[in-house]
Formats: C-alpha cells, sequence, structure tokens
C-alpha cells in the first residue's frame, strides 16, 4: 500500500487553521481555549454566526489575519482577537 503524506510548513498549517476555525464559526458557537498574551489560559464561548453578531459594538481595528483571528464573545457580546497559535483546544457540537 502506498501511503501519502502532505507536508506543511507552519505559515500553512496556521493558513489552514485560521480559515478551518472561522468556517466552523460562521455557523457554530465553539468553545476555544487558547493562551494569553499574559501567560494565563483563557476559554470562550466564540462565534462568528451572523444573528449572534448583530448586537456586538465594533471597536478598534481587526488584526484578522492568518496569525489572528477575530471572534465574538458571546458572554462578554464583545469582539475578542486570538492569535491562532496560542490556542491549545477548540470544542464545538454540530447541529
Amino acid at each position: 500500500m502506498n501511503e501519502h503524506y502532505i507536508t506543511w510548513n507552519e505559515k500553512e498549517q496556521k493558513a489552514y487553521m485560521a480559515n478551518w476555525l472561522r468556517g466552523l464559526l460562521k455557523t457554530n458557537v465553539v468553545n476555544i481555549s487558547f493562551v494569553k498574551k499574559d501567560g494565563s489560559t483563557r476559554m470562550m464561548n466564540a462565534t462568528l454566526m451572523p444573528e449572534k453578531l448583530a448586537s456586538v459594538k465594533e471597536e478598534g481595528t481587526s488584526k484578522e489575519s492568518n496569525d489572528y483571528i477575530r471572534v465574538t464573545d458571546i458572554e462578554l457580546n464583545e469582539w475578542r482577537t486570538i492569535r491562532v497559535d496560542s490556542i491549545t483546544e477548540i470544542k464545538f457540537t454540530l447541529e
């Protein structure tokens, strides 16, 4: 049997992860655990579902790229930016 492997560099891995997560967030509420800049761990219920974004105030500038993802924290009803490489766990239920 022939086995095939895909080899990605770090930049390609981040791009794939960021795009996959954005797609997931557009249709689900996702529990994301990540390490903050200060070294502490945070869990957040986040989404990009249009029906959940209507009441969220837009503040500041977006840092979204393949290194960062901008999400709405549904408990605080505020925008947050997460470094893709700081994510340690993603939990979701497909509906």
